[in-house]
């Protein structure tokens, strides 16, 4: 499987959610490649069929599908910062 673009590169183009879905999709990637489960490309795509910004969802998300509480942790960290650590940590391997 190719490496993935980070998203870094192009998060000032994205809306919150799509950065949010980009993120969660790179995280199900890397995961999938260690031969792991992930539940982040089922959450991404519940995100991707949302109309309304995440930002309004706050204290709601674990409501979506596919969003746990470790999902919605970096669901959180992604809106307030803008980047995700565990995604980074993931880059770094």
């Amino acid at each position: 499987m190719p490496v993935r673009i980070p998203a870094s590169l192009f998060k000032d183009m994205l809306s919150e959610n799509d950065l949010v879905v980009v993120i969660l999709e790179h995280i199900d990637y890397f995961l999938k490649l260690e031969g792991k489960s992930s539940p982040y490309g089922y959450a991404a795509y519940s995100i991707s069929q949302l109309k309304e910004p995440l930002s309004t969802m706050k204290g709601d998300l674990q409501k979506l599908k596919g969003v746990g509480r470790v999902t919605e942790d970096i669901i959180m960290e992604i809106l307030e910062t803008g980047r995700s650590s565990y995604y980074e940590k993931l880059l770094r391997r």
